[in-house]
């Protein structure tokens, strides 16, 4: 990738390995329960996301109907995790993928295609830059790139969502619409710990965005016991030579009906929680501000997910989006806490000058008002949020390495027939200089 330098020997193997391998070629889009190994070798090939979107990279771009087709389908059809355990849906944010893929490197579309080959190549999609473990981090990147895409016409959605009932209009794609007017759509986050984010109970009924007291208890067995302190099982002939542990003395009374030494309990691993997820520890919130056609602001929150297929690092994300024209959304006086004089979300960088400056000329033309959910003197769920026209839901997946972000997005407003929702992406450009 001319401009960019690996600094992981590995990372170099793994470009040179997908080059000359076919791994980008063979995808598998099942959206359903896989075997274990289908499953891994999706996982496998989301994680090269960055090498799918890389335009030096030629791999086939295969069932953008049938992909297309999936990233229009409601939730409540094809939803984003599996189970209450938080299995990711890897099927599903792989038809994400070569969705976008086929609008970016398909260059006779001209929708994506243009302003991914104007991009300076450190500002594309890149990899991870750290062991995925240690990826998490406290604090997301700030700078992103991204778009999404929508149908506007729902006799047009209609028709992509059941085309497989047409067997001979199952190639025949519709166009889309998608965020390219003006370059790609900007995002800039503030998620530092000690900054304050309201999140509305509003937002939290759309969004189901706090981590459940099961994942969190998953989480907390799996801190105790990663996968890689775990012993791994052992055939008979593996452990016939290996020196039995030494046994507790209960270990040597045996049951009335099975003579087999009875072991004492174990301790439960499960770590007694509360109820309520703590902010800060179990969950991180943020505020954002960017510009896609208008400006806009959002509130969201991420927290952590279990290792998928073996591999740690997935982060769930949600966030609700608004128009930069928030007085609706506001309940305070114009002299409460949301006020243009408050310390909101940066309200100190007001003008396009200081706040581009200080991200390389990146986000020219943001948002002119403070975010009014963000730095508050609060950060617990809140009534003052209410949800409006100009709302947007936005629900995915940090990818392993914390470096890209896919998902769908829909309207609050319109949760029954999901007529305004499809995909979108956006991936890190921290640190890195435009053109």
């Amino acid at each position: 990738m001319a401009g960019v330098k690996l600094r992981s020997n590995n990372l170099v193997q793994l470009r040179l390995f997908v080059k000359a391998s076919n791994i980008l070629d063979t995808v598998r889009f099942n959206v359903h329960r896989s075997d274990h190994r289908a499953r891994l070798l999706q996982t496998i090939q989301l994680l090269l996301c960055h090498l799918q979107l890389d335009l030096s990279i030629r791999s086939q771009i295969k069932d953008f109907c049938l992909s297309q087709q999936v990233v229009y389908t409601p939730p409540s059809r094809i939803p984003l995790f599996l189970d209450k355990k938080m299995t990711v849906n890897v099927g599903y944010l792989l038809h994400i993928v070569n969705f976008f893929k086929y609008h970016m490197k398909t260059e006779p579309e001209n929708t994506l295609y243009p302003l991914l080959s104007d991009l300076e190549s450190h500002a594309r999609p890149t990899s991870w830059d750290g062991p995925l473990e240690h990826c998490h981090g406290d604090k997301l990147a700030s700078a992103w790139k991204g778009s999404y895409a929508y149908i506007p016409d729902y006799d047009e959605l209609k028709f992509v969502r059941d085309r497989d009932r047409c067997s001979n209009l199952l190639d025949m794609p519709i166009p889309d619409a998608l965020d390219c007017e003006g370059g790609f759509q900007t995002l800039l986050i503030d998620s530092l710990p000690d900054h304050k984010v309201l999140w509305p109970a509003a937002f939290e009924n759309h969004l189901s965005a706090l981590p459940s007291e099961q994942l969190l208890d998953i989480l907390a067995t799996e801190q105790q016991d990663p996968p890689a302190t775990r012993r791994s099982k052992r055939t008979p002939r593996q452990c016939r030579y290996t020196t039995p542990p030494p046994l507790h003395e209960s270990a040597f009374l045996t049951s009335m009906y099975n003579k087999s030494p009875v072991l004492p309990p174990m301790k439960s691993t499960k770590s007694e929680r509360k109820a309520v997820p703590i902010p800060g520890k179990d969950y991180l919130q943020f505020g954002g501000s960017g510009q896609d056609l208008s400006c806009f602001h959002c509130t969201g929150i991420t927290h952590k997910l279990p290792p998928q297929s073996g591999i740690p690092g997935w982060q769930r994300v949600c966030m609700m989006k608004y128009g930069s024209d928030i007085d609706s959304l506001r309940s305070a006086t114009s002299s409460g806490p949301f006020s243009s004089s408050s310390p909101g979300f940066l309200a100190a960088s007001s003008s396009k000058t200081s706040i581009s400056s200080s991200t390389n000329n990146l986000y020219q033309g943001v948002v002119p008002n403070p975010n009014p959910f963000a730095m508050t003197s609060d950060n617990s769920l809140d009534d003052i949020g209410i949800i409006d026209d100009d709302c947007w839901c936005y629900e995915g997946i940090i990818l392993p390495g914390g470096k890209i972000m896919v998902g769908r997005w829909w309207h609050p407003l319109d949760e029954e027939e999901f007529s305004s929702m499809g995909p979108f992406i956006f991936w890190s450009v921290d640190n890195k200089s435009d053109n």
